[in-house]
């Protein structure tokens, strides 16, 4: 074959000038005939040849490498494009479920095995190799780090490859590494590369794969949870789990509640262009509060449902920083409702360390009220963002919070009416009934007239009913007669009812003791930072022992309203441990 052009003159030249660069003569009129000579007596020379080796084989080697490397990435930059992905990003687990489908075929010699935690819903692992569901523990099979697999897809072909922290080309800085070290934390991820050199084809496919993932949720609710991330204030948001839609209708509160709270969030999201034409930030609040068990959170998941949603949920409690609860609400994965559950165990947090900690040492630890109110603000959410905000005690929430602008809707749910006592009844019990329409209703008035009303919550009423069914489901005909031991079951219903009640109190008890007991902790670290910084021994410890008094004074103060409950048990919510809260409503009205 004959070569023409550029490429054939190049060729054409290479053997010209090989002949010349061997050739013995052209050397000693480069560097002198007694350079030449220099060499040749040292190359004769064994110990020197040897020496000369053991000293500059090395650094060839490493020459030769960073050659071959370099021509390595110049041919990947040319013909090829790849995407790395972090395994701590919300796409890599669709990404990662297609690869698993793609890659079923594959004979894998080597494997990590490591125990199934997340079952995926077509029980299988990475690479779709699982043990068979038993009670036992199953082991899941995953491609081991730092070995690249090839599939075909489409006629196209591609390369992927687990990465841990070394081997990835992404590093990141010393810092970020030995913050990584310290927090234990290692990084991994997974880099898809694909011949060709629009990395945006290589962007639609994985596209493509995400999108094929979530269709297969269509008929599933996706709940995103959001973790701490490796460095400070980060976050990082996971698919956590995939439920099933539960219905609309299954969801039982009182009359009117459910479908007020359905058209709200419709009104919202059908008027987007008014809020761009109003200025108005298009974001929504709404606040359910209610005892625990009234059915908060499970009416925002069948909303979540009916809207066609997915759900984000953040719990308040477990933050550290208002830096970092903005970074979760801003990073929130998009088309979801969010959840700020536990509002009011969060402000009581905020309050309890305002009141103990050192007036001079920055609160850490937690986030502030301030922090809070500007991420209801909407500065950091997406636009069109639902966000629920649950409480078990909405007197703790201070005016400012409630206000019109960041709270839209305030919903309370409370303990079961008749209404709600009739309607869970039926749900239960109306298809085994075998007696007629009239019969049917006497029972429903009879089972109204014995649950006493506003005194069981949704959640224990549906324990109570479902202990039963699995009774009823005995019994070969369902009467009337069928009901009365149901009936003869109440009393001791409420019994262990006020039971479970005085236990949660008493572990409210507990957790304000430990509350307490880490804000004094938190206080003596503070001080003794302050002893060394500025040397005032003196001052420091009359203020420390001023703020212990405080503390003791406010620990008794919040122990002894957990007082005994009366014959009727009450809400069990956090107004018992509030004695503060109205003061901290006036600073804050007095400051916003």
């Amino acid at each position: 074959m004959v070569l023409n052009g550029p490429l054939g003159n190049f060729f054409a030249g290479l053997q010209l000038v090989i002949p010349s660069l061997l050739d013995e003569v052209f050397w000693e009129q480069l560097i002198g005939v007694k350079a030449i000579s220099v060499l040749k007596l040292l190359l004769s020379n064994e110990t020197i040849l040897l020496s000369g080796s053991v000293l500059l084989g090395p650094s060839f080697a490493t020459y030769l490498r960073s050659v071959y490397s370099s021509l390595k990435n110049f041919i990947e930059y040319r013909f090829y494009v790849s995407i790395e992905i972090d395994d701590q990003e919300v796409i890599y687990r669709p990404i990662a479920a297609f690869i698993a489908e793609q890659m079923e075929s594959v004979n894998l010699k080597r494997a990590q095995g490591e125990h199934d935690v997340r079952q995926s819903d077509d029980d299988r692992g990475y690479y779709g190799r699982q043990a068979r569901s038993t009670t036992n523990p199953t082991i899941n099979l995953q491609p081991v780090l730092d070995n690249e697999h090839k599939f075909l897809y489409k006629r196209r072909t591609f390369w992927v490859i687990r990465l841990s922290e070394e081997a990835s080309h992404n590093t990141s800085s010393a810092g970020d590494a030995f913050s990584r070290l310290i927090s234990g934390s290692q990084k991994s991820s997974t880099r898809i590369t694909m011949r060709g050199r629009d990395i945006m084809e290589l962007r639609g496919y994985l596209q493509e794969w995400i999108d094929s993932y979530y269709s297969k949720k269509d008929n599933k609710l996706v709940v995103y949870k959001c973790g701490h991330g490796r460095r400070p204030n980060e976050c990082t948001w996971e698919e956590k789990v995939t439920k099933d839609i539960r219905d609309f209708d299954t969801v039982i509160l009182k009359k009117g509640q459910k479908e007020e709270l359905l058209q709200d969030a419709n009104d919202f999201l059908s008027r987007q262009h008014w809020y761009a034409d109003c200025g108005i930030p298009y974001r929504h609040g709404c606040l359910l509060s209610g005892p625990p068990g009234t059915g908060k959170t499970s009416v925002v998941r069948s909303l979540t449902s009916r809207l066609g949603k997915k759900l984000a949920s953040i719990s308040l409690t477990g933050l550290t920083s208002d830096e970092e609860f903005e970074n979760m609400v801003a990073t929130a994965p998009s088309g979801c409702i969010l959840l700020l559950e536990d509002v009011d165990h969060c402000l009581k947090v905020i309050e309890d360390s305002k009141g103990n900690s050192s007036a001079t040492a920055p609160q850490s630890g937690h986030i502030t009220l301030p922090g809070l109110l500007n991420v209801m603000d909407g500065l950091d959410m997406r636009d069109g963002t639902i966000f629920f905000m649950t409480c078990n005690d909405p007197s703790i929430l201070p005016p400012v919070m409630k206000r019109r602008g960041r709270i839209d809707k305030e919903v309370v749910l409370d303990y079961a009416d008749a209404y709600q006592v009739r309607m869970m009844f039926e749900r239960f019990f109306k298809k085994p009934h075998a007696g007629d329409e009239a019969s049917w209703n006497r029972i429903c008035e009879n089972v109204v007239k014995a649950i006493p009303q506003g005194e069981f919550s949704t959640a224990e009423l549906q324990g109570f009913f479902l202990e039963y069914t699995f009774h009823l489901e005995r019994v070969a005909v369902q009467t009337e007669d069928s009901f009365n031991d149901l009936f003869s079951k109440i009393d001791s219903f409420r019994a262990e009812i006020k039971k479970s009640r005085l236990d949660w109190e008493t572990r409210e008890k507990t957790k304000l003791d430990q509350l307490y007991e880490k804000t004094r902790t938190n206080e003596k670290k503070v001080e003794e930072l302050e002893i060394k910084s500025n040397g005032n021994n003196s001052t420091i410890s009359k203020k420390s022992k001023r703020k212990r008094k405080n503390t003791k004074a406010a620990s008794s103060e919040s122990v002894s309203s957990l007082s005994t409950p009366s014959s009727v048990p009450p809400s069990p919510s956090l107004s018992t441990v509030s004695s503060d809260t109205s003061s901290l409503e006036k600073e804050t009205t007095k400051t916003f």
